[in-house]
Parts: C-alpha cells; sequence; structure tokens
C-alpha cells in the first residue's frame, strides 16, 4: 500500500507555490501533514529504519576520536584531515569551543579540542591554537578543568592522578543490598565509572604522548572568578591525595586485587556485540585504555572490537563527516515510524511494516544492570542505539512497542508477544514515587547529586521525570488506561509533585521545560484528567505565556543549567511543536493560541514538506553536551498537525489514536486492561 496522493489543490509542479489556503484550515492542516509524511518517507532505509546524524552540540565526540586515533595508532589521513578540519570550524571568534548554538565557549571543550589538535600535529604557534590558549588561560587553565577531561589527562600522562578526585575501587566490593553500591549510580556513568576506577587504582597513563599540556597551557593562566565548584573540586583534589594514600596502605592488597579482578569482569560482561561500551563515544575510549592498563594488548580481540566500535560512530553520508556521540537508529525509527501511523498513514503501509520488522530484530533478550533493581521485569527491551543491548531505557522500548503494536495482526503471535515483553517490562520500572526514569528503577540518591567530585548534573542518578512519566502515561493512554487506576493515579501524584511553582515541568531529555511540560500535558490529557485540574490549568496558562509574537515557541538550553526558562528570543520548529502539542492534549476547542501555534507550523513549512531548525534542542548531560536530533524538527511537528486536525475535526486530540485495534488488545498478552 503506498502513501495517499495528495489532493488536487495541493499538487504542485518543482518551480510552483501551492495554491493557498486558508492559513490554519483543517484543509490547510491536512495538506500539511500530507507533504511532512512525503517528506519522512522519502528518508526511510531499504531495511526499514529511519537512520539520522545524531550530532553532539560540543566538539567533544570529534575531539575524542582524534585523540583515540592517535593516542592508539588508529591513524587514517583521510579521515583524521576531515575531523581536524570540521574542530577547526567549531572555534569560536574568542578563541574557545562551545557547548551550543550561542554559547560563549566552555574550557574543558576548548582543552580536549586543543590537545587533540595537538596530538594531530598542529603547533602551538598555529593561529587557532593561540587564540585557543588565550581562551584557556583567560578562564584559570587546566585547574578549572572537569573532572572527566582530568581522567583523559591523567590516564595520557599530562596531569598526575592525584589531580582527579576517585572513588575507591573497593566499592566495586560492596553488597547491592549496601546503602551505597556501584548500582547507585545511573547505568550510563557507571559505564564510565569501572573504567575510571580502574585506570586511577593503575595510576595507568598511556605511553607515547609526546605533548606537555601543564607546560603549554598553564604558564600565563591568569585566575578566573572562583566558583563553589571549583573551590570544591580544588579542596577535594588535596584531600583526596591524603586520604588515597592512606586507603592505599590500611586497604589491604587482596581487596584490591579483587576490585580490580571485579572490574575486568564487569567490562568484559558488559562490552556490546559492535566492541563499545553502551555505544557511547568516552565510555569506549576510557574503556580502551583501561583494558590495556588491565595488560590486554592493542591486538586483542577485546581491544580491536573496541577500536571497529570507535570507528563506527562516524557518520560519513551525504557530504558529512562527524562523530556522533552515539548513535540513535532505534529511536529516530520508532519515534517516525508511530508518528506516520497516528497522522494517518495506513497500518499496512509497507513503510510501517518494514519499520516494524527492523524494530523487531533489535529487540534486546539479554538481562542488563536493570535487573539488579527491577528483578521481576521480564526480557525482551530496546535502547536508545542500535547495538545497545545492555542498557535499555524506558522511553525508547515504550516507543518501539508503539510503533510496532498497529502493524500486528491478531493471529501474530510472535509480534505480540514481543510486544507484551516491552510493556510489561516498562511497566514493572515504575518508581516507588509513581513516576518513571530512563534506565533505572529507584535510583535516586539524592546525596550522590551533591557529592564534590560530581560537577556533571543530574549525572549520578535516575530519579523520576517529568518527561519520562508523561512519555509513560501518553502510551497507557493510547492503550486505553485511564485516571482512577493506582498505577495512572500515582504517576499523575508524581507530575503534581514535579510541577514548577510557575506552572511548567523540567524535561531531563530535552531543552528544557517546554520539553517537559509537553510531556506531562500530553500524558495527563491521554489518560483523560479532569481538564479543569488546577495542575493541567496552570500547566496551559504557562505554555500560553511562553508563546512567541509569530504563534512559535523557543527555548535556549541555557535553561538546562540556570534551573529556569530562558528565552531563545526566536521560535524553533521542533520546540514550537512542543509547546502546541501541551495544549492540544488538554483542549476541547480551538484556542486563539492553538490556532497561532498551527499557523506558525504552517506558516515556516518547506514546500517538501520538512521543516528547517538551526538550534540544539535535545538534552544530553547538562553543562556539559546537548544533542542535535536532525529528525525532531520534522516529526514533531507531523504530530502536533495530527492531534490539531483531530481537535479540529472531533473536538479531542485523542479522538480515534489507539496503540492497537481491539481484536489486537484482546489477544495481547498482558493486556493492560484486564484486571
Amino acid at each position: 500500500m503506498q502513501e495517499p496522493a495528495l489532493g488536487p489543490r495541493a499538487i504542485m509542479a518543482p518551480d510552483t507555490k501551492p495554491i493557498p489556503l486558508e492559513r490554519g484550515s483543517l484543509a490547510a492542516v491536512e495538506r500539511g501533514i500530507r507533504l511532512a509524511r512525503r517528506a519522512l518517507l522519502a528518508r526511510q532505509e531499504p531495511g526499514g529504519s529511519w537512520r539520522y546524524p545524531l550530532e553532539g552540540s560540543s566538539v567533544l565526540p570529534d575531539a575524542h576520536l582524534l585523540l583515540a586515533h592517535r593516542l592508539f595508532n588508529l591513524v587514517r589521513p583521510s579521515a583524521e584531515r576531515k575531523i581536524a578540519e570540521r574542530v577547526l570550524s567549531l572555534q569560536l571568534s574568542n578563541g574557545g569551543w562551545p557547548l551550543y548554538p550561542g554559547h560563549d565557549g566552555h574550557l574543558s571543550a576548548t582543552v580536549e579540542a586543543y590537545y587533540a589538535l595537538r596530538l594531530r600535529g598542529l603547533g602551538p604557534k598555529a593561529e587557532p591554537l593561540v587564540r585557543a590558549r588565550e581562551f584557556i588561560q583567560e578562564h584559570g587553565g587546566l585547574a578549572r578543568i572537569s573532572s572527566l577531561t582530568r581522567v583523559t589527562l591523567a590516564a595520557t600522562g599530562q596531569i598526575g592522578w592525584d589531580a582527579v578526585p576517585l572513588l575507591p575501587i573497593e566499592v566495586l566490593l560492596l553488597p547491592r543490598n549496601s546503602p551505597f553500591n556501584l548500582y547507585s549510580i545511573v547505568s550510563f556513568t557507571r559505564l564510565h565509572l569501572v573504567s575510571i576506577m580502574t585506570l586511577g587504582e593503575l595510576r595507568y597513563q598511556h605511553a607515547g604522548v609526546r605533548v606537555d599540556l601543564p607546560r603549554e597551557l598553564d604558564g600565563g593562566s591568569r585566575r578566573a572568578p572562583w566558583k563553589a565548584s571549583a573551590i570544591a573540586m580544588e579542596a577535594l583534589s588535596r584531600v583526596g591525595r591524603y586520604v588515597d594514600k592512606a586507603r592505599r596502605v590500611l586497604s589491604p592488597n587482596v581487596f584490591r586485587t579483587r576490585a580490580l579482578l571485579a572490574a575486568k569482569e564487569y567490562l568484559l560482561s558488559h562490552q556490546e556485540p559492535d566492541g563499545t561500551w553502551g555505544n557511547y563515544i568516552l565510555s569506549t575510549l576510557f574503556g580502551i585504555l583501561a583494558m590495556r592498563g588491565l595488560g590486554y594488548a592493542a591486538d586483542s580481540p577485546e581491544v580491536a572490537r573496541a577500536y571497529a566500535g570507535l570507528r563506527s560512530l562516524v557518520w560519513d553520508r551525504g557530504g558529512e563527516y562527524f562523530v556522533q556521540p552515539c548513535n540513535s537508529a532505534i529511536w529516530s525509527t520508532a519515534i517516525v515510524s508511530y508518528c506516520l501511523r497516528e497522522t494517518g498513514l495506513p497500518r499496512g503501509h509497507e513503510a510501517l511494516r518494514t519499520a516494524s520488522r527492523w524494530l523487531l530484530d533489535r529487540q534486546s533478550f539479554r538481562e542488563g544492570d536493570w535487573k539488579v533493581r527491577c528483578p521481576e521485569g521480564p526480557v525482551g527491551t530496546w535502547g536508545f542505539q542500535e547495538g545497545n543491548a545492555l542498557f535499555p531505557d524506558v522511553d525508547d522500548t515504550i516507543a518501539a512497542v508503539r510503533a510496532i503494536l498497529p502493524t500486528a495482526g491478531r493471529g501474530d503471535a510472535m509480534t505480540l508477544g514481543a510486544c507484551a515483553l516491552g510493556e510489561r517490562w516498562a511497566i514493572a520500572m515504575q518508581n516507588d514515587d509513581g513516576g518513571w526514569s530512563s534506565f533505572d528503577r529507584n535510583c535516586r540518591s539524592w546525596w550522590l547529586e551533591r557529592i564534590p567530585f560530581n560537577d556533571m548534573v543530574r549525572a549520578m542518578t535516575d530519579p523520576s521525570t517529568a518527561d519520562m512519566t508523561g512519555r509513560m502515561l501518553e502510551y497507557l493512554g493510547l492503550r486505553g488506561w485511564r485516571v482512577g487506576r493506582s498505577e495512572v493515579d500515582a504517576a499523575v501524584a508524581s507530575l503534581r509533585k514535579q510541577q514548577e511553582k510557575d506552572g511548567s515541568w523540567f524535561g531531563r531529555w530535552g531543552i528544557a521545560y517546554l520539553y517537559g511540560s509537553w510531556a506531562a500535558l500530553l500524558g495527563l490529557g491521554a489518560v483523560r484528567i479532569d481538564r479543569e485540574d488546577p495542575m493541567v490549568r496552570r500547566g496551559v496558562a504557562w505554555i500560553e505565556s511562553t508563546q512567541n509574537a509569530d504563534g512559535g515557541w523557543g527555548e535556549s538550553c541555557a535553561s538546562d543549567t540556570e534551573g529556569k526558562y530562558v528565552g531563545l528570543g526566536r521560535s524553533t520548529a521542533s520546540q514550537s511543536a512542543w509547546g502546541l502539542m501541551g495544549l492540544l492534549a488538554v483542549a476541547t476547542r480551538v484556542t486563539p493560541a492553538i490556532r497561532r501555534g498551527v499557523e506558525y507550523l504552517l506558516r515556516v513549512q518547506n514546500m517538501d514538506g520538512s521543516w528547517t531548525e538551526d538550534y540544539t534542542t535535545g538534552a544530553g548531560f547538562a553543562g556539559k553536551l546537548y544533542l542535535d536530533y536532525r529528525f525532531y524538527k520534522d516529526v514533531w511537528p507531523l504530530q502536533a498537525l495530527g492531534l490539531a486536525q483531530n481537535l479540529m475535526s472531533h473536538g479531542s486530540a485523542w479522538a480515534g489514536l489507539e496503540c492497537a485495534d481491539a481484536s489486537t488488545r484482546a489477544s495481547l498478552t498482558g493486556d493492560p486492561r484486564r484486571g
């Protein structure tokens, strides 16, 4: 079955503008949906996936691969030249490298870019490095760099390990039922931390590096204004030297030896089939260094596979060449697929069926670290990245199920069983406080986020978040769950607690208050909460208050670190779709704000059905890495227009939206509407 043809009013020659429709009318919305669907269908890969590049907003992924090339003698002149050119192209006029568009430069990112270019062979007197050195010195030099950058420099002999605050490796021996243990830390940080603790215990420093960063960068450093975090890091580093010396004297060698063995076993058992650790570039770089420190040769199968895994993160298509922090193929395929279905693409369309088969082939049946805190959860999950089998997350598992279910027939036992496993796992991951987090259940020791050496905000634990809780409620609402069911009511109560005083919600994995407020209201609307609930009314009022004069919405990445909404000063396609969907989710009629939002998305839609966006709207690690999802600009506006079409036609954004038809629901094992 093919995509339905565009209506006569929308057919156009390549150089002909479409016949105007009334801006914001139902006919205009329907045409916008058809154009957007056509643009997305054209991007589908032959195997069924939608594969888009995931671009880090900062230079760090490119710098990390350039470092790896030189540290591990993976020299490929053409590849190195392209990466180095890209690194140089991202430098600001002030000599630094930014974290996101409009940022004025980040010290640690600049140090790592400088280091990578020096290893590449660029001399210290080269003009870009002279400017970078001035930026670094003006911002306090190596004394002010982040803990992860300290690890990179210590592992390659640029600074001593005494300058790196570390958890003692004996932590790996603590039992899982102790108040603090390795599994008290969120999975993606845990994966990095095991390698870091190993490197610190071994005092490993990679040989053969012929650059002396301290001499080059600290010679003229000026005293930048001290921040509390910098003071804490400096003090802890000094205290840590004495504590670590005492630990090494007092801790029996047998404990440290056993801990190193535990670290080795963890690294070996958690290396993914593609050779990476979690499909993250930095954890893989640290993993290789740790394996070398543990005695593995450069040509050992484990290390050789890791080298190949690093190379797999390079995006080399369509004239673009850069390094992804990880890939996002499962996430993009699932989101695009279900948005196409929910905006009218027939369930039997070949694009949806091939996407479903592709997703089913990537379901993981391995027990990951999640099993420690959720022993009752069944295997049968999806991760964010293709190749990530051990660290699934709720968001991707539910997105995959939501994409696959509409393509399953009543007698398709294999597909229905796969979906049931994913659904049951996600439901089992509900936290005791009623909300959902991404990777780990009940991983919320608040004090871990406040330990002095942790300079990565929201990177040690995995508490319930508004975006994850809202997304789960949205899925469950589409599966028939409603307010009044205990699990739903607990999740609603969690969102009530997480709402900010101004009526917004903070989103962990997108920028930031628009992202969280969209997800929360979408979830609340899907389970049919009373639209007059004060929580809902305050959320709607906040979104309306942040709408721009042009009808769209836009939020700065600065919101993620400042702890308050910071307007971008202009609208973006993806964030405008989020704001609009938040309003649509709980509306019974087209309000002026909704009409202006719809008109904005239609007005800025390109003739080929796509949208244009030049700002980063995905969140990775606060103050360290933001993510540019290339498909966000097209898929979220499509979903928003689909909800608007439903509201205009039926008086509810949710009219006719279900994850499966009645016959499929009846035959799905673990149907949530049973019992």
